[in-house]
């Protein structure tokens, strides 16, 4: 069989490699102002990944209903764990700017999130020290 070969100029590869970083590059460094209107409404986590120097590492995808958090109108935030003691959390939130800060019921911070919100507002990823998570919308 014949290959036809087709010669690409040198400088093509380093190209295509800059549009595959910008393509693939986390918008998790991209985070703009949360809106009330963004986050209210129930979430579950979809998956959980490690945090490697700001890319995911290992991935584990949840189980559907495993874990979600609902956000009020109110100020008010819940979690509920479909795990075998049944966790529940809740207390209230704020939204400052780019950051969602969740505190317990006693006023203790349980959770200070910088979302990056899809273009669609389904979904949205929190990067942290160690993990990366992904939580998308749920819908009735």
């Amino acid at each position: 069989m014949l290959r036809k070969e087709s010669r690409v100029p040198a400088r093509t590869p380093g190209i295509f490699a800059l549009v595959v970083a910008i393509v693939l590059t986390p918008t998790i460094a991209r985070s703009s102002p949360v809106t009330p209107s963004a986050i209210i409404g129930s979430w579950e986590l979809h998956t959980v990944c490690t945090n490697n120097h700001g890319k995911p590492g290992t991935c584990i995808e949840m189980k559907h209903g495993s874990m979600e958090f609902t956000f009020s109108p109110d100020g008010n935030w819940k979690m509920v764990a479909n795990d075998q003691s049944g966790t529940k959390k809740a207390g209230s939130y704020e939204i400052r700017k780019e950051r969602l800060v969740l505190k317990n019921a006693d006023g203790s911070l349980y959770q200070d999130w910088r979302p990056d919100f899809s273009s669609d507002g389904q979904s949205f990823v929190v990067e942290e020290k160690q993990l990366i998570e992904t939580f998308a919308r749920v819908t009735n």
